[in-house]
């Protein structure tokens, strides 16, 4: 049996955490899931009434024993009556430059924003310490209230919290929202000119080729009020789908309008 758990186990387990680690005055969203009753190495076994999500450092101290059994017990009780009021955690990826691939549509340099919906900027990047560039996302609903925040690389999920997924190795977020929307946001290098060229196409400019090695930043999102939806490989906005466009050194890379 693999150690590492199956999707609806570890669901089951981010559920029960409210999406942070069991361990007490711990917040962090980064999570691992610690086999303690009975331990891995007496029972290879996926059960959710025995295991615990926790934070890296605090799945290293669970394995060193700081927890007894009965202690971890009552950690996943403790966790489920908890409502937590937002979710936050934070990329590290500062570079001078990124290039953005929304909706199998690439965007890089673009001054004000990479996407804009209606008044308000959706994906954009800021320098901040030193020249380097940082991730910018925000998402409204019809009513213009912020419920998804990145602000210079920090995230914060204020509501309609479902789901959260963002692994230990700080690369990817996923939330799903209860109003039927979700985003996804992935981090990856592209380390040459062959890479980029095989990512992008053929026809992507002298400029972003000398940028190689560069950091490609993958979003994907659907935002039901505003019909539009970034797949793995094309944009479908109302009742338009866009693929394969490569939108440089403009105001602003593609603009939406809210409705």
């Amino acid at each position: 049996m693999n150690r590492y758990p199956p999707k609806s186990v570890i669901k089951q387990l981010r559920d029960e955490s409210k999406f942070m680690c069991s361990a007490e005055n711990c917040s962090v969203p980064y999570l691992e899931y610690h086999h303690f009753d009975p331990p891995w190495h007496l029972e290879n076994h996926h059960r959710v009434n025995g295991m615990i999500a926790l934070c890296p450092l605090h799945h290293r101290q669970a394995d060193g024993g700081a927890w007894t059994t009965k202690q971890l017990h009552e950690l996943k009780r403790r966790n489920s009556t908890i409502n937590h009021e937002e979710i936050s955690g934070r990329f590290n990826y500062l570079r001078n430059e990124f290039l953005l691939n929304a909706g199998g549509n690439f965007y890089y340099k673009n001054k004000y924003a990479e996407i804009a919906l209606g008044k308000n900027r959706l994906v954009w990047f800021e320098n901040v310490d030193e020249g380097f560039k940082a991730l910018n996302i925000e998402l409204f609903d019809g009513d213009q209230q912020t419920y998804f925040r990145i602000e210079n690389n920090s995230w914060k999920i204020a509501k309609h919290i479902k789901d959260v997924e963002c692994p230990p190795n700080g690369k990817s977020l996923k939330v799903d929202f209860t109003n039927g929307n979700f985003i996804k946001i992935s981090f990856v290098e592209i380390p040459d000119v062959s890479s980029l060229v095989n990512k992008v196409g053929e026809f992507c400019s002298g400029k972003l080729r000398q940028e190689s090695p560069i950091t490609l930043v993958s979003v994907g999102l659907k935002l039901k009020e505003y019909n539009i939806h970034f797949q793995a490989n094309k944009s479908l906005i109302g009742n338009n789908t866009m693929q394969g466009l490569i939108s440089t050194d403009n105001p602003v890379g593609l603009w939406l309008p809210e409705k």
